[in-house]
């Protein structure tokens, strides 16, 4: 990048933090306003789909009234929130903003409110937030002070236009390409679920879950107790549709471990998420492997307890993927109104009624056939993976500086 001039941002724009929520007022003439709040201001976008709202005075409005082109950034809280900003574009005809969000406002014949969101939003920018914010574990947070010193790489306005056209341009085609592959990945997963289907559409004969396994609750471990290291607790984080998943692991005090044998898990054991146990890609179902161990059940996650005279795991696996299972499931106000489920709701679901040596090539030619539904999958997910860092490489391509934030 050229060798541009840096202002700090305090010298060159306005800067305001929000209204205040739950303030007291002498005021009687208010009116009802929405407001953004941090959950609405997402690394270069807003998100509009809860808007709440605010009793305002007409003077504190007039204050914090949004306009085209003000830039809003959140003061932090998790590491993910801080410095977050994106550009208010009169999405809505009136708008304030709470008091963990600062506005930036900047001179329009100066600056484009684009090129300072996306500088911002890069790791120059992301650089500068970490390295100033006040840190707690797992906390950190800007003030107006930090905010204000923000070093602004500052080009001719000609430049900064040129630079952000051709980035919103890059990114619209990036956002395109997402929204493509989201729709393979649905469909996807609506093929692997005609896949199981079709094994468990004509039966006649059917047994509740109850007469052949039992679904264990995990322990209630205190948060308290959670450790940087030692044997990892199984949560409903830690599983995906059919995989676990441990990027986010949590764990317990090795020493610890043997006072909980009766949550240990083990090779082959079959998990579900009792907690939202439905999402896009599927149902929060898995298999434990030997690379999962050792672990510890923690509550929230199902584990089944198998008669293996009249089940095999595979069997039980494969039906906890289909649609009447899903449906059954469904059909408490617990998995969709509040989406929890208990033990007793899934151990009520019934299906079919067949024996071990029944059950066993009817698994294996389901296992079959699904890994060529799998390896399509994966392949989506990847290149799911790859589109969605892509935007943040662009923005630090754009800015990549040997400026020091």
């Amino acid at each position: 990048m050229k060798d541009w001039p840096v202002f700090a941002l305090r010298d060159i724009s306005e800067i305001v933090a929000g209204i205040t929520l739950g303030r007291k007022t002498k005021e009687t003439e208010l009116t009802e306003v929405p407001y953004m709040r941090v959950a609405n201001v997402k690394d270069g976008m807003l998100d509009f789909s809860e808007v709440k709202t605010v009793l305002a005075a007409a003077r504190e409005i007039k204050k914090w009234a949004l306009q085209d082109g003000d830039l809003l950034l959140t003061e932090g809280g998790d590491l993910d929130k801080l410095g977050r900003g994106a550009c208010w574009r009169n999405q809505l005809s009136l708008c304030i903003h709470q008091n963990h969000i600062f506005r930036v406002r900047l001179p329009t014949d100066r600056y484009d409110p684009d090129f300072v969101s996306y500088q911002v939003g890069s790791a120059y920018g992301k650089a500068y937030f970490l390295a100033h914010a006040k840190k707690t574990t797992g906390i950190a947070s800007i003030n107006q002070g930090v905010l204000g010193a923000f070093p602004l790489i500052s080009p001719p306005l000609s430049e900064q236009r040129q630079i952000a056209a051709r980035l919103k341009a890059q990114l619209a085609e990036v956002e395109t390409a997402r929204q493509a592959v989201r729709v393979q990945l649905l469909d996807a997963v609506l093929l692997r679920r005609r896949v199981v289907d079709t094994v468990f559409d004509d039966y006649q004969d059917w047994q509740p879950i109850s007469a052949i396994a039992k679904v264990q609750s995990g322990y209630a471990f205190k948060s308290t107790d959670f450790k940087t290291s030692g044997v990892r607790l199984l949560r409903n984080t830690n599983i995906l549709p059919g995989k676990v998943y441990w990027d986010d692991a949590v764990y317990l005090d090795g020493n610890e471990v043997d006072r909980y044998p009766g949550y240990a898990l083990e090779q082959g054991d079959v998990l579900i998420s009792l907690d939202r146990p439905l999402i896009s890609s599927g149902i929060k179902v898995a298999r434990v492997s030997k690379n999962d161990l050792p672990a510890l059940l923690l509550q929230r996650v199902g584990r089944f307890f198998l008669q293996q005279e009249r089940i095999t795991p595979d069997f039980l696996f494969a039906f906890l993927q289909s649609s009447r299972f899903i449906k059954a499931i469904s059909g408490h106000d617990q998995s969709l109104g509040v989406p929890h489920i208990s033990p007793g709701q899934v151990e009520a679901v019934e299906l079919p009624r067949l024996s071990v040596d029944d059950q066993q090539p009817i698994a294996a030619r389901l296992k079959s056939q699904l890994a060529e539904v799998d390896i399509l999958h994966a392949a989506l997910t990847e290149q799911q993976r790859g589109l969605d860092a892509l935007p943040q490489r662009l923005l630090d391509q754009a800015f990549d500086t040997k400026v020091q934030p």
